[in-house]
């Protein structure tokens, strides 16, 4: 339960950090003029601080969700198919079937 928890930790750090990365991106190339609108507001700096916090939450949903769906158990011989093998079991047999020349049906049938 520890790694769970140091696991969502350490992908909602990322995920801020990523929204920090985003915001200052966005203040420095002065994206659809915010840097404009936030310096010349009285109430810029909480509109920045709102959508840092924001851009933070969503980020780190993001990160934490990539986290915990790469999550699998590690297979004999070194393969990790987790995630794989519960979605669609086991890869089902080829299996041959024969079809008559006269006995297409469907979209391509001849006329």
């Amino acid at each position: 339960m520890a790694e769970m928890k140091a696991l969502i930790v350490r992908n909602c750090v990322a995920g801020f950090a990523l929204a920090f990365a985003a915001m200052a991106a966005i203040l420095i190339f002065d994206i659809a003029h915010l840097r404009e609108l936030l310096l010349g507001s009285d109430a810029g700096l909480m509109a920045g601080a709102l959508l840092t916090f924001f851009l933070g939450l969503t980020f780190s949903a993001a990160q934490i969700g990539i986290a915990v769906m790469g999550l699998g158990e590690e297979k004999p011989g070194g393969r990790d198919d987790g995630i794989r093998d519960w979605a669609f079991g086991q890869a089902p047999e080829l299996v041959p079937v024969r079809v008559e020349r006269g006995d297409m049906r469907g979209p391509h049938k001849r006329m």
